[in-house]
């Protein structure tokens, strides 16, 4: 089985105000550093927020299979910390199973498939999330995060305008 590995290399968003300007981190010892590399999974999963907007009110889940669900989720978060990406897809997908629709499962699936590189499938996941709620932060930051670590950064600068239009007061996508 393929491990996470090494954690992705960080990127800055510089931001003029017209989203014009994205760029790679400006030095070595930027990309290298401990504190930025580890604080972005935690960032994203900050951002699975429980809330009215992003719960699953489907009548036919019962609150037993919810919890279960959630357990799972929040177990499969610690793994991702452990860089455990395996045991945490396979509890993941177990909820997926169950409750196909589960926004906080196709969230963190999407963040350990970006962090094996698995590009195609994890833009793809996000992108199917923002079809589904184009605010959704968590997605469009996933997404941007993507496309700078495959270098398309074109790409992540109309993604940084269209996420930024949609929520203008997100402090998660403002400039660093």
């Amino acid at each position: 089985m393929v491990g996470i590995g090494s954690p992705p290399q960080p990127h800055r968003i510089v931001f003029d105000g017209n989203a014009s300007q994205l760029s790679a981190p400006a030095s070595a010892e930027q990309a290298s550093n401990p504190e930025e590399q580890s604080s972005w999974p935690q960032a994203v999963a900050q951002l699975s927020p429980r809330d009215p907007e992003h719960s699953n009110n489907d009548p036919e889940h019962s609150n037993s299979n919810d919890n279960e669900d959630s357990r799972k989720i929040h177990e499969a978060r610690q793994y991702i910390r452990q860089r455990r990406d395996g045991q945490a897809l396979k509890l993941l997908r177990e909820v997926l199973a169950h409750d196909p629709s589960n926004r906080e499962a196709r969230i963190e699936i999407a963040l350990v498939l970006g962090y094996r590189e698995d590009y195609r499938n994890s833009d793809r996941m996000y992108r199917e999330l923002l079809a589904k709620n184009p605010a959704d932060e968590a997605a469009a930051l996933g997404l941007i995060h993507n496309l700078m670590r495959e270098g398309r950064y074109n790409q992540a600068r109309v993604e940084l305008r269209e996420a930024l239009a949609q929520n203008p007061n997100s402090i998660l996508l403002q400039p660093c």
